[in-house]
């Protein structure tokens, strides 16, 4: 048998079971160039109109005030059928898996289901997916390859988030709080596989790779159709106050697309550009190339729309950054002038048809300029100093904090059980210092939790200093491992490791001024960081592999090993009762 049989046919010796699971984690056929266009206008389109549909639904006051905002659940269930039969589909028939992933994480937001908190975008039905599919490898080969440590590392951190979920549903009985902990466990469990997957699986992992980067620089391209068409509706529409304005598309006169807000879709754009580069040169297709050109010549422009503040100081690094190695020198002074040009127009507006105004010489336009206030962050500092005060090393005690977050009042799903009185206060602080509150609760400002507005306190609230150092140790170290391969002389595959660390990095600096945590291409940009930092250097380069053709699956990211590892343990049997 030759080494293309055993790779494509199951051995004699591998059990039914093992069969149904290779069904599922090898599909037969790769989609073609026109079954994945097909499928992305179509998830595009169908998260479009759940814009407008959403939008349609917003009732006001004759003054504008929003009074209501209730979709019936029957739509949002036919809009999440639509969009998780399409994936599931082509998830099951097809070998391009990871450029699903890459792609639905671009989509946007997903309809709110009740029995589905955790699923509230288009990644995150996709992550869970393919955490599936790599259980299911587990299940029925247990690979021996170890997983690097930063991955061992979040799953540490996992850990800790479902301790610190007992602990203090134990101590204050809190349902929301439980349920809040439940779903995030359910969801990031799920990434927490994939993070260890894709970056224990040898060289299979610069397939992961191959197709992270074609989804998303697939889902960039799309995004930027859908900006330039519904650029003339923030002009011609009539200024409206709310989060759904624009059929959907707006945050009152700042785009969003199919985003949850303006800032996902500003970062977004930011984070992808080196995604972009690495997408245009993998294989030699002139088509791509230009289509890349056109979205980096766009991408400051969108940025703008957006209004977003951190996006636009995290392109400026993005371009310094595509300067320190010489093969994207060239791209960052070809890019240059158009961001010049984007950030000289409304680099001080957070609203893009007030800098057009402002420009032609309205005055009340020129009024909103925000120069001067530029690094204002007033809006955010009660949130902060609230979230400071919730924390027992540098605030109130936990006990009077648990008061006043748990007042029946504030929340009627609460009381105080006798374990919470019956411990010492000191020790109620000592389990609040180390678990935080629970597992998922911060950032609901209605909830009475401390909703930090940025991810470090915000890991203290909800997973204590344990968590907080555990997480902040897995970006850490997951960026460290990156710069230095990608600065690694005899490693063929740096420059695709520097693109993907810029990527990471432009994603990774949400963090400080928001918490991203939810933000499905963000988990997705977790996902890639994970493959390129993961395994030891690769012999072969991404382009190399790239101009193979070979698509990048969860079938084909574990390689011939799926066979022999089913195939080899029958075998020794069968030699050993000779």
């Amino acid at each position: 048998m030759t080494g293309r049989d055993r790779e494509d046919a199951p051995g004699h010796f591998v059990p039914s079971t093992v069969r149904s699971a290779l069904s599922f984690l090898r599909p037969a056929l790769s989609a073609s160039l026109g079954e994945k266009l097909a499928l992305t206008i179509w998830l595009f389109f169908v998260s479009a109109s759940w814009a407008v549909v959403r939008s349609s639904f917003v009732v006001r006051s004759t003054s504008g005030e929003i009074l209501e905002n209730a979709v019936p659940l029957w739509i949002r269930l036919a809009f999440f059928a639509v969009f998780a039969i399409s994936s599931l589909s082509f998830f099951l028939l097809r070998k391009d898996r990871f450029w699903l992933l890459g792609l639905g994480s671009t989509v946007g937001v997903l309809p709110e289901v009740p029995t589905l908190p955790f699923v509230r975008d288009g990644a995150h039905f996709l992550i869970v997916l393919s955490a599936v599919a790599v259980l299911l490898y587990w299940i029925a080969f247990r690979p021996k390859e170890r997983a690097p440590a930063f991955a061992r590392i979040y799953a540490a951190y996992l850990v800790v988030c479902a301790a610190s979920t007992l602990v203090n549903f134990l101590l204050f009985q809190n349902i929301w709080q439980l349920k809040m902990g439940v779903s995030f466990l359910l969801f990031f469990s799920m990434l927490a596989i994939l993070i260890l997957g894709v970056s224990s699986c040898g060289k299979g992992r610069w397939e992961v790779v191959d197709g992270l980067v074609d989804g998303l620089a697939w889902g960039a391209i799309g995004q930027c159709v859908i900006a330039v068409l519904a650029l003339p509706l923030l002009f011609i529409l009539p200024f409206q106050e709310g989060n759904d304005t624009v059929f959907g598309l707006a945050f009152y006169d700042r785009y969003k697309s199919t985003m949850p807000g303006p800032v996902n879709l500003g970062m977004f754009f930011v984070a992808v550009m080196p995604v972009v580069l690495l997408w245009m040169r993998s294989g030699s297709n002139p088509i791509r190339t230009q289509v890349g050109w056109v979205y980096l010549q766009l991408a400051p422009w969108l940025v703008v729309i957006t209004g977003s503040r951190t996006a636009r100081i995290v392109m400026i690094g993005i371009l310094l950054s595509f300067f320190l190695k010489s093969t994207t020198r060239r791209n960052a002074l070809l890019i240059l002038p158009s961001t010049v040009a984007a950030f000289y127009l409304g680099f001080y507006f957070e609203s893009f048809p007030a800098a057009i105004r402002a420009l032609l010489g309205d005055s009340n336009a020129a009024a909103l300029s925000i120069k001067g206030r530029f690094f204002d962050v007033s809006d955010r500092s009660g949130l902060i100093q609230s979230a400071i005060d919730a924390l027992p090393l540098l605030g109130q005690n936990s006990i009077n904090v648990a008061a006043a977050l748990y007042d029946s009042a504030r929340a009627s799903s609460f009381w105080v059980p006798p374990l919470a009185n019956v411990l010492p206060p000191e020790l109620l602080v000592v389990l609040n210092t180390l678990f935080g509150y629970g597992a998922g609760v911060g950032g609901y400002v209605r909830s009475g939790f401390p909703s930090p507005h940025t991810t470090i306190l915000n890991l203290l609230i909800d997973s204590g200093v344990l968590g907080g150092v555990l997480c902040c140790a897995f970006f850490i170290w997951l960026a460290l491992r990156l710069f230095v391969r990608s600065f690694s002389r005899s490693d063929p595959n740096a420059i695709t490791i520097w693109l993907c660390l810029l990527s990471y990095g432009a994603a990774s600096v949400a963090n400080g001024t928001y918490v991203p945590q939810w933000w499905g291409y963000y988990s997705v940009v977790l996902i890639l960081a994970s493959a390129a930092a993961g395994g030891s250097p690769a012999k072969r380069s991404y382009k190399e592999m790239s101009e193979r053709g070979r698509p990048a699956d969860l079938s084909k990211t574990y390689d011939v090993r799926l066979i022999t590892a089913a195939e080899s343990r029958p075998v020794k049997r069968q030699l050993d009762r000779k």
